[in-house]
């Protein structure tokens, strides 16, 4: 509308003419009515929000219900416990050096028993199947018999000191005494190894050092020291170390032994056997016969009075290890049996070892096999760090 039309209406609105009022009023109803129309459709896109809002409200509902949900499991389910167990061999199912007889001196694998001061022998004792004693239906666990009190500790030597450096370690265990004691210490070691820093240990805190007759559930926690500013030699390791109290006499027993990493101890969960025995043949090997038919390695004859054997070993060993010949041996070359005169282990490494063993008449180029004799005889391939 232009502005003379305008003026015009007015105009005639001065002098009487009601029509152009009578526009204005229809006009600003149907405006009105518009308006209405829009805060209807506001109020309703309100209403969508309201329900979209709500919708959300439930999504995050939903969401917090299933972290709950993955936080009681990972709670429950701790990952480090059931794959990464420093500790080998925790539920002693494997004994390669013999189940009894041990005195200060490793005895299941990857287990060092030892009496600084009193007396003990250690041996495998077999759980009966179905006990409900100790949880996880073990097979056997490491039992001390203490026969005079004093210093009785049973270890093992974790390889490398930067396991665990600077971070709170946590352990679960059961141990077995015949009358109520204690537990004297649990020690944490960090060894720096040959060439390194002064060994630091750290006394862990247990939640109950208490014994009772029985079978008894050990938890409790260390703060491992920071390494920073340490040397490290060859052959270092982490020791985690478990001393009965000192006027203990009688059978001390311990099984299913975990390490995990936090304030949180976690139940010992065990690995496939398997894999439990390559761990523990990193550090220990031993090719065992009690027949006349067990074979342990053929070879060749390089003149009338020497013969050579190479061992490979089931897998590579931590370290080149110390080979021990316990015989009696003989070689079978051809059809004839003959009698070993000495045995020489050359070129020992991490993979493999040799055999260079003397005899009486053999032929050179001849091919030969390495038998045991009668009684036990045995090859053992020995890296363990102490």
């Amino acid at each position: 509308m232009s502005m003379e039309t305008d003026y015009l209406k007015l105009v005639k609105h001065a002098a009487g003419d009601e029509g152009w009022a009578d526009d204005m009023n229809n006009n600003l109803d149907e405006i009105d009515s518009r308006f209405d129309n829009v805060n209807s459709n506001l109020a309703s896109i309100d209403a969508q929000f309201d329900d979209i809002n709500s919708n959300l409200a439930n999504f995050d509902a939903q969401f917090d219900d299933i972290n709950n949900y993955l936080t009681n499991i990972d709670t429950g389910f701790n990952w480090q416990s059931y794959s990464s167990n420093p500790i080998i061999n925790g539920d002693f199912r494997i004994w390669k050096r013999g189940t009894s007889g041990f005195g200060s001196e490793y005895n299941a694998d990857r287990w060092l028993s030892l009496a600084n001061s009193g007396s003990m022998t250690a041996e495998r004792v077999a759980f009966t199947p179905g006990q409900t004693n100790v949880p996880g239906e073990p097979e056997a666990y490491l039992n001390h018999n203490i026969t005079v009190a004093g210093d009785i500790l049973c270890a093992q030597l974790i390889e490398d000191v930067r396991t665990y450096a600077n971070q709170v370690l946590s352990f679960d265990f059961w141990t077995y005494v015949d009358s109520p004691t204690s537990i004297e210490k649990i020690t944490i070691g960090q060894n720096f190894g040959t060439g390194g820093s002064e060994p630091v240990y750290t006394q862990a805190i247990l939640d109950e050092p208490n014994l009772k007759a029985g079978w008894n559930n050990i938890t409790g926690y260390c703060s491992v020291p920071s390494i920073a500013g340490k040397t490290i030699g060859t052959n270092s390791y982490l020791l985690f170390r478990a001393d009965v109290a000192e006027t203990y006499t009688g059978n001390w027993g311990i099984s299913q032994v975990n390490i995990n990493p936090g304030s949180t101890s976690y139940p010992f969960k065990p690995r496939q056997i398997a894999l439990e025995e390559q761990l523990c043949q990193r550090y220990y090997q031993k090719i065992l016969s009690n027949e006349l038919d067990t074979y342990f390695s053929s070879g060749v004859s390089y003149s009338s009075t020497l013969c050579v054997f190479p061992i490979v070993y089931s897998i590579p060993m931590r370290a080149a290890p110390t080979v021990i010949c316990n015989g009696p041996f003989a070689l079978v070359a051809g059809t004839v049996v003959k009698g070993v005169s000495s045995i020489l282990v050359e070129h020992i490494n991490e993979w493999s070892c040799g055999l260079a063993i003397t005899a009486s008449n053999l032929s050179g180029g001849q091919g030969a096999v390495l038998r045991g004799g009668f009684g036990e005889s045995y090859i053992s391939f020995n890296a363990e760090l102490y």
